[in-house]
């Protein structure tokens, strides 16, 4: 019989209303207040005109990955009526709710009749057009409130996989009607609150003259986003959330944004220019003042900081003493920066070393926190040398509140440049194009000098070669069990799984895979895998018969964004047998994860998705996704952490400790590496310097491999410079596991293989698991070792890394989820 843990009742569990408490607190401290001229917080039991798409349906997530099947949302509207305010103009907000679901009705039935059968082309076609809400309904004078002047507006925007945002009104820039509605709600109320209910940053400049006392930046923060928003408006809660990008005042300010995916008409070429320039390190390098600067956000009081910096060997540590100035109780983020000395290098003006956030204070309450980094995360890589270096000279080391307002609280003082690592070099460009150079701002300061010498530091020489492969007693004993012929079946998973017509070991209504149930009878589970960066995708709702389990009618929300493919894949008529409840707690997206710039938070957000996956049957988690904002029309961006390496890192490490804090589960870092764009992702090439490789879009997986040990990887579906990533050796094999050591599972992202690349390439690669699977997969890799051009070594190493991550799940440890 099929074994699964789904329920038989459709009442909420403990761990959902625990998790559901933990969504909640990350949201109010997720949300950014952007501006507040006094318009909050609002008095209690006020009275609110509430307006705009968003406050009906309210975007809790994006969609694909990241899409949640929850229990409920709580929409902004929902939430302020929780807190007891009252809601006014209910018939505006009623009309645009019949107005939405007809609209919805209707793309339904024209994405059914456009998409016919399901291929992958279709399936583009589908994630390419998702549901756009409609027009609001005008907030004409019938529709103004005469009882408040306070007056809500939500703007609100989806985003998603396989598409990414464009620079034009209604999607990047605010569409015309949401400027007049803005308009007339300033004419006619004293007090107007702006919400953005987006995945990603705006160009709000539209609105500028605008007297808008107050603006949001709620993002998406999942379930138990509209109660936390009226936490945050009614006082209960202070603002906390500062960004974790910066906001360009006008998207011709980013660097080379007109080349970005499709705006210059060439998606299948993308030539990273800026160089390490990405982001802030842009902007305050190039004097560019953006719209709301990178580690920005205010709060309802006010704090004072007292630094002290000392320095033992090659440590710096920062003594932070936060002081709760203001009127009411808050929490303070401290942020710490450092500028290094431009030589041989050219250098961004400044770039983030360390940061902490204090507990919530009282006020006139402080706290002293201890943020810490060693010297050599200051380094830079030498293109030439193919090494990191240290550069002789002053390293001004600063502090503040955001990236745009900081003071120079010490200079550490290096005596001679330094060479902390050699390396090999890796992923050569294949056309060659100048990369954006500087020039760095020398300062002098008035601060402690910490003379440092050379002498402290060592220099590491890379070794480069096969990996050793898995020699634990766990493998080897499985190993016994296998023929050479039977590896081949670990290298290739179990795809997807709608229906399946017989007993697997374990089952999960909607995993997004899983390793071989071929060899289930000798005691080698199959172990599932399921996606939900922002909390668990699995359905929702299942129907078992016989041995067969299939999705019930109500899975139709699953697929929301799909609704043919949903169709086709669902029964039209269920079967009679037993209905099984499964729901997963909708989180704040990963962006919201980050705007909280609280690790230790994020660190009980993996946990509480480790109790989830526990509860519902998974083994691995298909997440964090951490690529960096290297622009903010990237269409995933609502799914990753930052612009910033280091912040990227630290949350995708903190959610990898917390998933992996008890033996049984893994967390899968992805997508490595630059997967930047959504448009035409299968098969662009992403073409990046070494040193802005290294720098920026490997430092963070770096961080998270060393700090957060993560037990899996998911390679991307990109070219860089030209190779996939999946056939690129120079990352998977150099970097990942001879320079970093790495030691878990490396997989595909989902359908990579087949007519994109080799299986049997991969392998040599160092990737270690095809997924979903498909049939040619193991044709590719039997065809390569009978030619010779696959040695039978390397498919041993792979499938030992797979038979690892089996051993090491609870299901091998004889608990079968029990």
């Amino acid at each position: 019989m099929i074994r699964t843990l789904a329920k038989k009742t459709k009442e909420r569990a403990d761990y959902e209303i625990e998790n559901a408490a933990l969504a909640r607190k990350i949201a109010q401290e997720g949300i950014v207040l952007l501006k507040n001229d006094g318009g909050l917080p609002l008095k209690a039991g006020s009275k609110i005109a509430l307006y705009g798409e968003g406050a009906v349906f309210t975007v809790k997530g994006g969609i694909g990955s990241g899409e949640v099947n929850a229990r409920y949302t709580v929409s902004i509207w929902d939430g302020l009526k929780n807190a007891g305010l009252t809601v006014t103009t209910e018939a505006w907000l009623l009309r645009y709710q019949s107005l939405y679901e007809k609209a919805k009705s209707d793309y339904t039935k024209a994405m059914q009749k456009k998409s016919g059968f399901v291929n992958f082309g279709n399936l583009k076609y589908l994630l390419s057009h998702p549901f756009q809400n409609p027009c609001a309904v005008p907030v004409s004078e019938e529709y103004i409130s005469e009882e408040t002047d306070d007056c809500i507006y939500v703007i609100s925007r989806q985003a998603g996989e396989n598409v990414d945002r464009m620079p034009v009104k209604g999607e990047y820039l605010l569409s015309d009607h949401e400027i007049d509605d803005l308009k007339r709600c300033c004419e006619r109320y004293g007090n107007v609150i702006l919400v953005v209910n987006v995945g990603g940053y705006m160009d709000l400049t539209a609105l500028e003259g605008l007297p808008i006392k107050s603006i949001l930046f709620f993002a998406q923060q999942g379930a138990e986003g509209g109660n936390a928003l009226a936490d945050i408006i009614s006082g209960r809660v202070s603002p906390s959330g500062h960004l974790s990008a910066t906001w360009a005042k006008c998207y011709d300010d980013i660097p080379f944004g007109g080349d970005y995916s499709t705006l210059n008409g060439n998606t299948a070429f993308e030539e990273y220019r800026e160089g390490v320039y990405v982001g802030y390190r842009y902007f305050d390098s190039f004097h560019v003042e953006p719209q709301y600067p990178f580690g920005y956000g205010l709060s309802y009081t006010d704090f004072s900081y007292e630094y002290r910096m000392t320095v033992a060997g090659t440590r710096t540590d920062i003594s932070a003493t936060v002081r709760n100035t203001g009127k009411c109780s808050g929490r303070a983020v401290v942020q710490i920066y450092a500028s290094c000395p431009a030589g041989k290098l050219d250098k961004e003006y400044q770039r983030l070393a360390a940061f902490g956030k204090t507990k919530t204070l009282a006020p006139g309450e402080t706290q002293t926190l201890t943020l810490s980094f060693p010297f050599e995360d200051l380094k830079s890589f030498d293109e030439t040398s193919h090494s990191f270096l240290l550069e002789k000279g002053d390293y001004l080391i600063r502090a503040g509140a955001h990236s745009r307002n900081t003071e120079i609280i010490g200079i550490l003082r290096l005596d001679e440049t330094v060479t902390l690592s050699t390396h090999r070099e890796i992923c050569k460009r294949e056309k060659a194009f100048d990369v954006l150079t500087g020039s760095h701002r020398e300062e002098t300061a008035d601060a402690p000098v910490f003379e440092v010498n050379a002498s402290l530091f060592q220099t590491v020489h890379h070794e480069y070669g096969k990996t050793e492969g898995v020699t634990s007693d766990a493998v080897k004993a499985m190993q016994g069990k296998l023929t050479d012929k039977d590896l081949v079946h670990f290298t290739v998973g179990d795809g997807l799984d709608i229906a399946l017509p017989k007993a697997r070991g374990f089952l999960v209504p909607g995993a997004g895979g899983y390793t071989t149930s071929k060899f289930e009878k000798r005691g080698i589970p199959s172990v599932s895998m399921c996606d939900g960066p922002a909390g668990l995708r699995v359905f929702d709702i299942s129907v078992k018969h016989g041995n067969t389990v299939r999705m019930g009618r109500a899975v139709m929300a699953s697929f929301a964004f799909l609704p043919a493919l949903a169709r086709l894949l669902m029964i039209k008529k269920p079967r009679p047998g037993k209905t099984y409840y499964q729901y997963a707690t909708a989180f704040p997206v990963g962006m919201s994860l980050a705007q909280t710039w609280n690790t230790p938070l994020v660190k009980q957000f993996g946990e509480a998705v480790q109790t989830e996956m526990e509860a519902l049957g998974c083994e691995i988690w298909l997440a964090p996704g951490m690529n960096i904002y290297r622009n903010p029309l990237c269409g995933r961006n609502y799914e990753y952490f930052s612009e910033d390496p280091l912040l990227s890192g630290r949350m995708a490490a903190a959610v990898c400790q917390g998933a992996q804090s008890r033996d049984g589960f893994a967390a899968t870092i992805k997508h490595f590496c630059c997967n930047n764009q959504e448009v035409d992702r299968r098969t662009i090439s992403e073409n990046v310097s070494e040193r802005a490789l290294r720098e920026i879009y490997l430092r963070n997986f770096e961080i998270a491999v060393k700090e957060g040990k993560p037990k899996a990887l998911m390679t991307a579906y990109n070219k860089i410079n030209g190779i996939y990533a999946a056939e690129n050796r120079d990352l998977v094999t150099g970097v990942l596991r001879n320079e970093w050591g790495f030691d878990g599972l490396v997989m595909t992202d989902w359908t990579t293989e087949g007519s994109m690349l080799d299986s049997a390439e991969a392998m040599k690669a160092g990737v270690d698991l095809m997924m979903p699977g498909i049939c040619s997969d193991k044709k590719q890799i039997k065809k390569a070792l009978r030619n010779g051009s696959l040695d039978l070594n390397t498919v041993k190493t792979n499938a030992g890394y797979v038979l690892k991550t089996i051993a090491e799940s609870r299901l091998y440890n004889g608990t079968n989820g029990k």
